[in-house]
């Protein structure tokens, strides 16, 4: 029960009854254990909570359901930093999403040149940059060296690599 109350259910897919089922048909699993904590009868209680946990177990096992810990949904946003997504049900709650929301420190891992000043970046985690302007006034990057990525106006970013002036770039992979 700890666990339900400290993990986020990303997609609740399990019904009040001892069936998996999808959420907007029967409500979802905390509502459910919600509904037997109402319950006065204990017996009543205890059937009621084993078949809700029953259901919500099958759900794991069989993945209609998934149970994200903070720390897996913190590295799931740095993992999607970069790609206009609409706002995720799942990230709903999470106040670390203010922490550092507009601003990315990695590593770069490889890099390679596509010809007049501009880079292809691809940093820890796999993610895969370019820088969009050509900038003579900054080195080439290189492989283990720090790369800070902010979020810019109307939807730009801005790279810089090495501790060097910014450039601006985009995701693309």
């Amino acid at each position: 029960m700890h666990l339900l109350g400290k993990a986020f259910i990303a997609l609740a897919l399990v019904g009040s009854g001892a069936s998996a089922q999808p959420a907007s048909q029967n409500g979802d699993a905390l509502a459910s254990l919600a509904a037997c904590r109402a319950i006065s009868d204990p017996a009543s209680k205890l059937s009621c909570y084993d078949s809700t946990v029953g259901a919500l177990l099958k759900a794991r096992e069989t993945g209609d359901v998934q149970v994200v810990n903070r720390g897996e949904l913190r590295e799931v946003r740095r993992n999607l930093f970069g790609f206009g997504l609409p706002k995720l049900p799942f990230f709903k709650g999470d106040q670390s999403q203010s922490e550092d929301a507009d601003r990315l420190e990695t590593k770069i891992t490889s890099w390679r040149s596509l010809g007049y000043g501009k880079y292809r970046i691809v940093v820890e985690g796999g993610a895969i940059w370019e820088t969009t302007e050509a900038s003579e006034a900054i080195d080439p990057p290189g492989a283990g060296q720090p790369l800070s990525i902010r979020k810019g106006s109307l939807g730009s970013y801005v790279l810089r690599i090495n501790n060097q002036r910014g450039v601006r770039g985009r995701r693309i992979g």
